[in-house]
């Protein structure tokens, strides 16, 4: 995966440009069950001696090059999505990372797009570093911070994001409660992992609930899946999912097929 993608349109957050921090090979501390980019090799234990993320110069040069090309186009970019091969709250100095593109938006014209609004910066995580002050500092920087909530109970979340860190779904939920500009991403499986089975549903209303995000994203995984005894859920099985959801909290989902790059 490229540093920075060519620009794409996604229906909920316009047209964007997906950032990869994490490097050429996978920087996870989940290995989720529907993960397309296949399960963890690199431990958590050995992160620092190990892996190998994107340079900081070379993420900054390829995002002003997407914003100045975007604006001399006359297609600005709606929105920056730090995101990747992984989890990218692992990268070394994520609040360094966070300031320099901020800094990067601020100096370019393109940054206020044909609609009179400001290019969003977006990040998309599953929260496992929420415990750490410094990581929330940074996300409430973001103009939108996406969390990963796939499932409603603790044994779900063992079975379906797998942590490899000492993580927990209720650890996730308490840390949330400090993110401003909260989105919940969910991504549906069908079969036994599905959440339109009753029991699992209403477990999953009710953390939304908890978390009150101002989005919700509802979106199917991509083949090949790490696991691939996992089965994919259909669009109309989002479209079930996002009817219960409105019906319980009064939450209209946005309906993602793709929602990056």
């Amino acid at each position: 995966m490229r540093i920075v993608s060519p620009a794409f349109q996604n229906a909920s957050l316009g047209r964007s440009i997906e950032v990869n921090v994490l490097g050429e090979k996978k920087i996870c501390n989940f290995d989720c069950v529907y993960c397309s980019l296949g399960p963890s090799e690199l431990r958590i234990s050995r992160l620092k001696q190990e892996a190998v993320f994107s340079p900081l110069q070379e993420i900054l040069t390829g995002v002003g090059r997407a914003l100045s090309e975007g604006a001399q186009s006359g297609e600005a970019i709606d929105s920056i999505l730090v995101s990747g091969n992984g989890e990218p709250t692992l990268y070394p100095d994520f609040r360094q990372l966070t300031n320099a593109l901020l800094e990067r938006r601020s100096e370019l014209a393109s940054t206020t797009n044909e609609k009179g609004r400001t290019t969003k910066l977006v990040c998309l995580t599953n929260g496992d570093k929420f415990d750490d002050r410094d990581i929330v500092d940074a996300l409430n920087l973001f103009d939108e911070t996406v969390l990963k909530i796939d499932v409603g109970t603790e044994t779900s979340f063992k079975k379906i994001n797998r942590p490899l860190s000492r993580s927990s779904l209720e650890k996730i939920i308490l840390g949330a409660r400090s993110i401003k500009n909260l989105s919940v991403q969910t991504t549906l499986l069908a079969g036994d992992l599905s959440l339109n089975h009753s029991s699992q549903l209403d477990e999953w209303i009710e953390v939304i609930a908890m978390l009150n995000p101002k989005k919700v994203y509802l979106q199917v995984a991509k083949s090949p899946t790490a696991d691939p005894k996992v089965k994919l859920a259909t669009e109309d099985d989002l479209n079930v999912l996002s009817h219960w959801l409105e019906r319980k909290l009064k939450i209209r989902a946005q309906v993602e097929t793709d929602f990056a790059a």
